[in-house]
């Protein structure tokens, strides 16, 4: 899919994964009513503490795909059988990952080994849909996450109605997300290369890595605000805790939508990047400036004076709503940098750890001595950001931007 997407196809596809994460959330309260608050808490706790496996399959390998793909004009099968062969070698690794919790729990051994299959599982899918995605089928994603909340909403129906526990929630999640995942690996049988040689194994390594480093980039996009949130924690106090969590959570929210719509157009920035590099880096240069030079002192500005002169959780709602702009520029220059060339995934990674690092340290001195001084740290992690990324488009010319490495060009072109 590298046109741009329709609307009514990105519609499409976000009525689809919305559907999926609307049924998620609302299964939690559904389910805890159903079961009662002693059966609930062990599949809550299970299923919570396995939840970071979800991305750590699914966010790496659906940005490597949408990066790669478009650019595999001879490999493309070798590119994707190597998404495929990166994709069910992390989701056994990451399974493995719930063992130790199994054995320390004997008890409730069960609920472990399926809530860690249940979110690695969601991953899977998450990333083989990318794919599908990249490689023009779209659709292929509103069907597959579409399934996945209606087995959803049929689990909480079987749980108020029939008795289901736990386990069979889960088992029943877990199954279909593996069934899902294997009707969607069928029906791209055809695509995969027949045979695995030399220069396969180039392009396995050159996926593992651009998923690796694609997937840093989105763990550090979301680290900060569980970093001032800790950090709020520690020295705030607790009321104001619960309304700096309601603040950024609906942040998150926004931020996650912007996050899939990213990669539903990644396939289509990256063949504009390969094919037209300043229709979209000049715009986004100029935007990114910009920010950094004026809205990012104005956010400051406003930050501080919404912990001055507001109470309760109107302060860190309206301060959350000054930076917003900026944490979306460094969104959107990220995304840019990351499919502009694949040699500079390292420096985004730096930078991402750079401003992660800032933010800790603002977090530690702001939080004690103004009511938002979590926000003001998550502003001051993002300008350091915007100040290590800027640079990267700064210094290459415009033809440069136009290619990724010469070496990554001879493995996937």
């Amino acid at each position: 899919m590298t046109r741009r997407p329709a609307p009514a196809v990105v519609a499409t596809l976000l009525a689809g994964r919305g559907a999926f994460r609307g049924a998620l959330v609302f299964s939690a309260p559904l389910l805890l009513a159903a079961w009662g608050p002693a059966t609930f808490a062990p599949y809550a706790l299970a299923m919570g503490t396995t939840l970071v496996l979800n991305p750590l399959v699914g966010a790496g390998t659906e940005r490597a795909a949408g990066a790669l793909l478009p650019r595999a004009r001879r490999t493309g099968a070798h590119v994707l059988s190597a998404h495929v062969l990166v994709t069910a070698v992390t989701s056994a690794g990451l399974l493995t990952m719930t063992v130790p919790f199994a054995v320390v729990d004997t008890d409730r051994a069960a609920l472990w080994l399926l809530a860690g299959a249940t979110n690695v599982g969601f991953g899977a899918v998450q990333a083989i849909v990318a794919c599908w995605r990249a490689l023009g089928v779209p659709w292929m994603d509103a069907a597959a996450h579409t399934t996945l909340a209606a087995v959803t909403a049929g689990g909480v129906a079987a749980a108020a109605l029939a008795g289901a526990g736990p386990a069979e929630y889960m088992a029943l999640q877990a199954g279909t997300a593996a069934t899902v995942s294997g009707a969607l690996l069928l029906g791209m049988r055809r695509r995969l290369a027949r045979r695995l040689g030399r220069a396969s194994r180039r392009v396995t390594r050159l996926v593992a890595g651009t998923t690796v480093l694609m997937g840093t980039n989105a763990l550090l996009a979301t680290a900060p605000v569980s970093v001032v949130i800790a950090a709020a924690g520690m020295r705030a106090d607790p009321r104001q805790i619960g309304h700096l969590y309601i603040a950024l959570t609906g942040y998150t929210v926004l931020a996650n939508v912007v996050d899939y719509l990213q990669r539903v157009y990644q396939p289509w920035l990256t063949g504009t990047l390969t094919a037209r590099p300043a229709a979209i880096v000049t715009p986004v240069r100029r935007t990114a400036r910009g920010s950094l030079r004026i809205v990012t002192p104005a956010a400051a500005l406003a930050v501080v004076a919404c912990g001055l002169t507001l109470d309760g959780i109107a302060a860190p709602l309206a301060a959350t709503l000054a930076v917003v702009p900026v944490l979306l520029t460094v969104a959107l220059l990220v995304f840019v940098l990351e499919n502009r060339r694949l040699g500079g995934l390292v420096r985004t990674t730096a930078a991402g750890l750079a401003g992660l690092a800032a933010t800790g340290l603002a977090a530690l001195l702001a939080v004690p001595l103004l009511a938002t001084g979590a926000i003001l740290a998550l502003l001051a992690g993002a300008a350091v950001q915007l100040a290590l990324l800027i640079p990267l488009l700064d210094r290459a010319t415009v033809a440069g931007l136009a290619s990724p490495t010469a070496s990554t060009t001879n493995v996937i072109a």
